[in-house]
């Protein structure tokens, strides 16, 4: 993924139910923050 990501993925690979949350709450942070 060439993509910048507004926080760290994290180091562990993730599953697609843990990818999904992870994805929300970044989504959720960038929406409540603004600016992320």
């Amino acid at each position: 993924m060439n993509m910048p990501m507004p926080m760290p993925a994290p180091m562990q690979p993730l599953g697609a139910d843990s990818f999904g949350k992870w994805l929300a709450e970044t989504l959720a942070r960038m929406v409540d923050g603004g600016t992320g």
